[in-house]
């Protein structure tokens, strides 16, 4: 897990070299950790384009949650 939330940073530093203008959304089943999170706050701090948002997508609180939720949504 270690190696993905490097891999990130490093991406994230190749788009901010390159003066990206980008919407980047950083979506993980576990939270990253407070040390990656310092970390990403600490690469943002530098001037940049982008806009990022870390998702953390938990489970559903109970068995068949999710299933009852998608069935409820409106396709209108």
């Amino acid at each position: 897990m270690a190696v993905h939330r490097d891999r990130i940073l490093q991406i994230l530093q190749a788009l901010i070299d390159r003066g990206a203008n980008n919407m980047v959304y950083i979506t993980t089943k576990v939270h990253p950790g407070a040390g990656f999170l310092d970390r990403l706050q600490v690469l943002l701090a530098q001037p940049h384009g982008l806009r990022v948002t870390v998702f953390v997508s938990l489970p559903p609180l109970r068995s068949g949650y999710e299933v009852v939720a998608v069935a409820g949504r409106c396709s209108c």
